[in-house]
């Protein structure tokens, strides 16, 4: 078993070594982009792990992996949220200053330019228009974002299903006086 972000030797090292001997292998993806973006398996391993139905397309379709051999077995990094007890809920919920009830979103920021305040206001649209289900998205921008001179400050905008974490508002608004000065 070898878990892989497909850019390590050992991924394509340990299936090249296992084929002559007819050794079993199981290749677990250490993320959701890894069989979309990092590189070629030149040799099939018998069991690929993915994330879920997007992983498993790309395990097919880019790396040309035979279907029954993916599987799908979720993410590793979300298995801290399984056991969560509904007071943690609510306490976490009152610590972000979001609403008790409805989706929780999260929009993490991007650090290269783009323009995430509009696409934020995009995603509010689809709330009142309930296009989207009840949600509140909590918007989490990048602490190095690189500069984005025509994007509206956040705080410039009204919002009624959007949150900035509490932590990044002063990072924040230094990089956007940074700019400013720019």
């Amino acid at each position: 078993m070898s878990p892989s972000g497909l850019l390590d030797y050992i991924a394509d090292d340990t299936l090249q070594l296992a084929e002559p001997y007819r050794i079993p292998t199981i290749l677990l993806c250490a993320n959701w982009d890894n069989l979309s973006s990092k590189g070629i398996l030149y040799r099939t391993p018998t069991i690929v792990g993915v994330w879920g139905e997007q992983t498993k397309k790309h395990a097919m379709e880019v790396q040309g992996f035979p279907s029954e051999q993916v599987r799908i077995i979720d993410s590793p990094h979300l298995e801290a949220f399984r056991s969560i007890q509904s007071e943690d809920i609510k306490a976490l919920r009152a610590h972000l200053h979001v609403p008790e009830t409805g989706r929780l979103i999260l929009f993490a920021g991007c650090v290269r330019t783009f323009d995430e305040t509009e696409i934020l206001a995009e995603i509010e649209k689809f709330i009142d228009s309930r296009e989207l289900p009840p949600s509140h998205v909590i918007f989490r921008p990048h602490p190095r974002r690189a500069t984005r001179r025509d994007e509206l400050s956040f705080f410039d905008r009204q919002w009624n299903h959007v949150t900035m974490d509490h932590k990044l508002v002063r990072s924040y608004q230094a990089q956007k006086k940074w700019n400013e000065f720019l």
